[in-house]
């Protein structure tokens, strides 16, 4: 059912190239220890988000698999403070998203407020926690010195340490504050696997990383539907339907009303 134009390797994973009407695929047999093991980082530096602004972020998603939940995370890679573990003031966790078997709708706020952060010019500025200044070990009594950051959204990280099977990811929308769509990312370009990454630590080289067909079965008895556009599939109540010949199905070729 699925035709494969091209595939290629990004560090430790494999990466495939499909044909249109698809979705971000991750994959991994056995969860780990913990969420943060296994992270996917997807660039929307496209979007051009401004500082200290909030943003609605919403994506279809849906798991095959044992249900499980991972953490989002909106993100400034470009920040001098991103090494700084646990530095709020590069990045923040937004609503967790929690998964089912069937496709729904994730919805996420970016921050919108600039932190007060441990300086990176404390010599042990990586004990910093939460956004309070604490002291350096180094010198007791000494605080480290703070300073307010703001910063713009560029990349999303998904913590899915905790996957045990396939997880796919849709259509990543951005919203402005007063509802205008901002940013799009439907998986559907060539090369779009280019802002998908994972770091390299933890077990990320377990994950498979591809780009995968959504079609709907004709075992249903729907005679090829599939959401061949963009413009035939839309999210009504959380889930996703696709119009044909004048009838909505859902993504297993249902009627729905």
């Amino acid at each position: 059912m699925r035709k494969i134009l091209s595939s290629f390797i990004l560090g430790a994973m494999a990466v495939s190239a499909v044909a249109q009407n698809h979705a971000l695929k991750i994959s991994t047999e056995t969860a780990s220890t913990n969420a943060w093991d296994k992270q996917v980082q997807i660039n929307i530096a496209d979007a051009n988000l401004a500082e200290a602004t909030q943003y609605k972020i919403t994506f279809d998603v849906k798991v095959d698999g044992a249900a499980f939940t991972f953490g989002v995370q909106t993100v400034d890679a470009n920040s001098a403070h991103l090494g700084i573990w646990n530095a709020t003031a590069a990045f923040n966790y937004i609503a967790d998203c929690k998964p089912t078997t069937d496709w729904s709708v994730y919805t996420g706020y970016t921050d919108e407020v600039a932190h007060e952060a441990c300086c990176v010019h404390c010599p042990k500025a990586d004990t910093h926690t939460g956004s309070s200044p604490v002291k350096c070990p180094e010198s007791e009594g000494e605080v480290c010195p703070t300073e307010e950051i703001k910063y713009a959204t560029n990349t999303l990280y998904f913590n899915v340490g905790k996957l045990a099977g396939t997880l796919y990811v849709d259509n990543i929308k951005v919203y402005s504050g007063n509802g205008e769509l901002v940013y799009t990312q439907d998986f559907e370009t060539d090369g779009v696997l280019g802002k998908v990454k994972t770091p390299g630590w933890g077990d990320h080289t377990k994950l498979a990383i591809t780009t995968e067909a959504i079609e709907v079965p004709s075992a249903t008895g729907v005679n090829g539907v599939k959401a061949e556009t963009q413009a035939s599939k839309r999210i009504e109540n959380g889930k996703i339907v696709i119009e044909n010949n004048g009838n909505k199905y859902n993504v297993a070729g249902q009627i729905v009303k």
